[in-house]
């Protein structure tokens, strides 16, 4: 997922494509990811989950291979959209086993999952630098399908445990009473924002960083945006076995509202990476604290709810990247990523208002 940020600018001098069209990576990626990731969440009470995560594999690893040799723009798009399809029943379904084989410690164990997804996420950029200093881009792309086997194999050996399969099968009126709770309504539009800034840093933050800084530097940049995952989902983890969920995401939207007015407003030159390192560190805890207040609320139904989850900050990933594309494309990408500020105040007063409205 974090080496589509990093290689928007080679994708486009390949394909020879607008900003406006670059923002279709965006969404190509997660509608696939969101469909799969909702379906499969929901019917985790009722599939084998194993199965289900090699079929994904398998599939993954073939998507990726075919976004390696093809010879379109739009060719990309549709293979990036089946890759998402894929990566979804992956994802739909990894939180819900952790939630059951975890129940008094779900803050700390997803946060903890978060922080292996950031190193990842951090190594992606630096793996297209170094891929694309010695040769093509799609490389990138060719070795990941075959990064992918192993781990089918791996999947193919292990046993699932007992704990891991303690899921409900949810009814119609059930999740209707799920949707209808006030936290679950925070937890949906606090994602669909803060997915959007996360989106928007994953897609642009390079392309942004390339207008005044070199294009080496621009590509490290969403490394160093990722890297602060690992400590922030680390330090949230721990925090969230002593405060609040809401308490803690309320205080991260304030200081990260702070932070991106600094790295979107200001000319820092060098210093946005400080910046943008203390906007990751912050907004990573978003999602894991969200989600985990859900699961606690719903322990039975944990599917479920990370598939709402998931559902929505995936809306974001997707929605608003693809918004700073044509607004860069009508104004510039400096002026288009100055709307992650009102997104970022938006989590708050949310946020806000809702722990406000509890307390009474």
């Amino acid at each position: 997922m974090h080496m589509r940020g990093a290689l928007v600018p080679s994708i486009q001098k390949t394909f020879d494509v607008s900003p406006s069209l670059l923002g279709l990576i965006a969404p190509a990626g997660t509608i696939g990811f969101s469909l799969t990731s909702i379906t499969l969440g929901m019917l985790a009470g009722k599939i084998k989950m194993k199965q289900f995560f090699l079929i994904s594999l398998g599939f993954n690893s073939l998507a990726l291979a075919l976004m390696g040799i093809a010879n379109s723009y739009y060719l990309f798009l549709i293979f990036l959209v089946g890759q998402g399809l894929a990566a979804g029943v992956f994802r739909g379904l990894d939180r819900t086993i952790l939630s059951h084989m975890f129940p008094d410690r779900r803050g700390w164990i997803i946060s903890i999952q978060g922080v292996v997804w950031a190193a990842g996420g951090a190594i992606g950029p630096l793996f297209v630098a170094l891929i694309t200093y010695f040769g093509d881009w799609q490389w990138t792309y060719r070795i990941a399908a075959f990064a992918l086997i192993p781990i089918f194999f791996l999947v193919l050996r292990i046993e699932l445990p007992p704990s891991s399969e303690a899921e409900e099968a949810i009814s119609r009126s059930r999740l209707k009473k799920i949707l209808k709770e006030p936290a679950t309504l925070t937890m949906i539009s606090a994602l669909v924002l803060t997915g959007g800034v996360e989106g928007s840093f994953f897609t642009w933050l390079p392309y942004y960083m390339g207008q005044s800084l070199p294009a080496s530097v621009a590509n490290v940049s969403l490394s160093i945006f990722l890297t602060a995952y690992i400590p922030g989902r680390y330090v949230f983890g721990r925090l969230s076995e002593r405060y609040d969920y809401l308490k803690l995401v309320l205080v991260n939207g304030i200081i990260a509202s702070g932070f991106i007015f600094l790295t979107f407003f200001l000319d820092l030159g060098y210093f946005q990476l400080g910046t943008v390192f203390a906007v990751g560190f912050l907004v990573s805890g978003m999602f894991p604290l969200l989600m985990s207040m859900g699961a606690d609320l719903f322990p039975t139904n944990s599917g479920p709810i990370n598939a709402i989850a998931m559902g929505s900050g995936t809306l974001g990933v997707s929605l608003w990247p693809s918004l700073i594309g044509v607004l860069a494309d009508i104004y510039s990408i400096e002026s288009a990523m100055k709307v992650l500020l009102p997104f970022m105040l938006a989590v708050t007063s949310i946020v806000f208002i809702v722990r406000r409205n509890m307390k009474g």
